[in-house]
């Protein structure tokens, strides 16, 4: 299974560069109440930023790559990345759709298509083993924020279910869904962007049966792509591995890198999911990653000298923990 960031590049929207991030990032501070498009230890890590983080400016420390324990392997430089690709395999944990939701529930309508200025983000969940349809959608307002709905005969609105993301929720000024994945073991991955006052994002889990989140922590975009905060690539029918960022840093003029990049795993063995590498970005941030034979494989660079980027490619034996 390879995942080529130069085919996930096709289905995300780049920035005219005759516009620039500086602006962009300009606009979604000034909308912190619109629709929203940080670390794995769940604590509020205050060097990720998210998108509004990049005016920080500062020069990027020294980072260290961390491994989980259960792991039991150390990353090796590799003279090469697989040349043959391999298909990943279809997740057999649920269907996660995007829609677009018009009006507020009970009394409002699921859609295909938004309608600009009328209708708001929404997805739909299916599919998932003893559980009924759910529909998780923004709701916008004075106090963004986001509903959650178990649908009944004729996909009618019928229970509401709870939403709290995390004790400190009450105190926000308003919250929004950016994108949302279905992940094994039931359960959900959505990134928010909220207001406490700063505008902030982050990830969480979501376990549909427990009807519980989990924080996973701050979050920033990777600054290749606007509001590009995560991917999941299934691995198995019943396993399936995350890519997020966090920690980005302004190097100058439309030119930001990660500090961070991370790879978790969700599988039978890890509902909740394992980290398994928080990559440093010394070792440089994933361009392309894979898994050949138990075997996660790495093609980074460290961007922060445009004249000599630094380009590494990296395995790490994972046979202990898929």
């Amino acid at each position: 299974m390879i995942v080529d960031d130069r085919f996930i590049a096709a289905g995300r929207s780049r920035l005219p560069s005759r516009f620039g991030w500086s602006a962009v990032l300009v606009l979604a501070l000034a909308c912190t109440g619109c629709e929203a498009n940080q670390s794995d230890d769940g604590k509020d890590d205050k060097g990720s930023g998210g998108m509004f983080g990049f005016f920080r400016g500062s020069k990027p420390s020294r980072t260290t790559t961390e491994i989980a324990a259960e792991v039991g392997a150390v990353l090796v430089a590799a003279s090469s990345f697989p040349s043959h690709a391999v298909l990943p395999p279809t997740g057999e944990f649920g269907s996660c759709r995007k829609l677009a939701i018009d009006g507020v529930p009970p009394a409002a309508k699921l859609l295909d298509e938004q309608i600009r200025g009328q209708t708001a983000k929404a997805y739909r969940v299916d599919g998932v083993t003893g559980q009924p349809p759910l529909v998780l959608a923004n709701i916008r307002g004075a106090n963004p924020r986001i509903d959650m709905w178990e649908l009944g005969d004729g996909d009618r609105f019928a229970v509401q279910r709870p939403l709290l993301l995390e004790a400190a929720q009450p105190n926000w000024v308003g919250f929004l869904m950016g994108d949302l994945a279905c992940l094994p073991q039931r359960r959900l991955l959505l990134s928010v962007s909220y207001t406490e006052p700063e505008p902030r994002e982050a990830l969480y889990i979501y376990d549909i049966a427990g009807e519980t989140f989990t924080k996973l922590g701050r979050v920033a975009p990777d600054p290749r792509y606007l509001h590009h905060f995560f991917e999941v690539q299934p691995i198995a029918a019943d396993s399936a591995i995350t890519l997020y960022f966090s920690d980005v840093r302004r190097l100058g003029p439309e030119r930001y890198v990660n500090q961070y990049n991370h790879l978790r795993l969700h599988s039978p063995r890890f509902p909740q999911g394992l980290a398994l590498l928080k990559l440093g970005l010394d070792d440089g941030n994933i361009e392309r990653w894979a898994i050949v034979d138990e075997t996660l494989w790495l093609d980074t660079v460290d961007a922060r000298d445009t004249r000599q980027p630094k380009r590494f490619k990296w395995s790490l034996d994972l046979a202990e923990v898929l």
